[in-house]
């Protein structure tokens, strides 16, 4: 579970949180309904006909779960490009619209842009190959940045009856490519969705500053901070099977397991507050108050 866990291998995204397992045997965890599915996407560890199993980096942990193969969002298993001027890039979200034949109508909604198109139908599956896992789509803040509001059609010629290549959901920056008859040719070069095509010039902004921001934090009643060490193996529960491992040092809210030694801790995930369990191997050498020696998967 070190390294690049993304590279060369199978990879898939959520279309819904509803119940995660910490082990294949174990009994599910409830989705807490507060998270939304993202465009995060998963390292695949083994596939199964009913269940798939993920690999979870997130609240400085990195973990194996287990969720409903239901639950795997459709994506693109290969680059497309469905017209000229537009490409998506394996991993795409996709939202199958209908089919006819081995061709699928789908609907794109990614990099703040949505595409209504089509694929054939063999380019779409649950998991995907990508030779790394997807980056982030950059959002220039630079005042001069071009720019789209929402709401904007972007058309493959300059022209209000041309074919739509992608519309906007939200704020975009955009490259500028040249102009003609009040319209201006821009770029889009998202991690999913690259659309080249035409704008009405009076759609592109410049002194615009675009971006998001959020955040959450938890807490739970009844629990006491544990500083637990970088690397130290994350257990699906006492005496239990390794399932992850701490990345840095982390202080969990936690609570003492039944075991000497052990400890329940708790990891935040798209399902809310997972117990996954410590194993202190100091406890029984004597020393009552000694400084914990976290058994680590690291080695």
């Amino acid at each position: 579970m070190q390294g690049d866990p993304g590279h060369g291998v199978r990879r898939a995204r959520l279309a819904r949180h509803t119940q995660v397992w910490t082990s294949a045997g174990g009994e599910p965890t409830g989705s807490s309904g507060w998270r939304a599915p993202d465009d995060t996407s998963y390292a695949v560890a083994e596939l199964r006909d009913d269940r798939v199993e993920l690999l979870l980096d997130e609240d400085h942990a990195r973990m194996l779960v287990w969720v409903a193969r239901d639950d795997l969002a459709r994506a693109l298993t290969r680059t497309i490009t469905p017209r000229p001027g537009l490409e998506l890039g394996v991993g795409a979200p996709v939202i199958v619209r209908g089919q006819d034949g081995d061709v699928a109508g789908i609907e794109v909604l990614a990099d703040d842009l949505r595409v209504i198109t089509t694929a054939a139908a063999d380019a779409i599956d649950d998991v995907f190959e990508a030779a790394r896992p997807p980056a982030t789509a950059a959002r220039d803040h630079a005042y001069d940045q071009p720019s789209l509001d929402e709401r904007v059609a972007i058309r493959a010629r300059p022209d209000d009856g041309a074919v739509i290549l992608a519309a906007t959901v939200a704020w975009v920056p955009v490259v500028e490519h040249g102009r003609a008859d009040g319209w201006v040719e821009v770029e889009r070069a998202g991690v999913y969705v690259r659309v080249r095509g035409w704008v009405r010039a009076d759609q592109v902004q410049t002194g615009t500053i675009g971006g998001t921001g959020g955040g959450h934090g938890y807490g739970s009643s009844h629990r006491v901070p544990l500083p637990v060490g970088d690397e130290a193996c994350l257990y699906d529960a006492p005496d239990g099977h390794p399932i992850g491992l701490e990345i840095g040092d982390y202080t969990r809210l936690s609570y003492p397991a039944d075991a000497d030694g052990w400890h329940w801790v708790m990891v935040d995930s798209p399902w809310g507050l997972l117990d996954v369990a410590v194993h202190d191997l100091a406890v029984g050498d004597g020393a009552a108050d000694a400084a914990p020696v976290w058994a680590r998967c690291g080695d």
